[in-house]
């Protein structure tokens, strides 16, 4: 994605008509919570890499 794509905003710009506070709400609470996921996914990922790493060097 070009550097200039936000993903907050462009459902805001695109959509027909006006927006609600209501909606425009809902979207950023959506984008947050993927954030919180993405970062969660993150560090699990880390964690199990990390757990991997320690075991492959007690293995020799």
């Amino acid at each position: 994605l070009e550097q200039e794509f936000n993903p907050v905003m462009v459902p805001i710009a695109t959509k027909n008509g006006e927006i609600t506070i209501q909606e425009a709400h809902f979207l950023l609470m959506s984008f947050e919570a993927k954030l919180e996921h993405f970062e969660i996914s993150i560090e699990l990922h880390n964690i199990c890499k990390c757990s991997y790493e320690n075991s492959e060097r007690r293995a020799f």
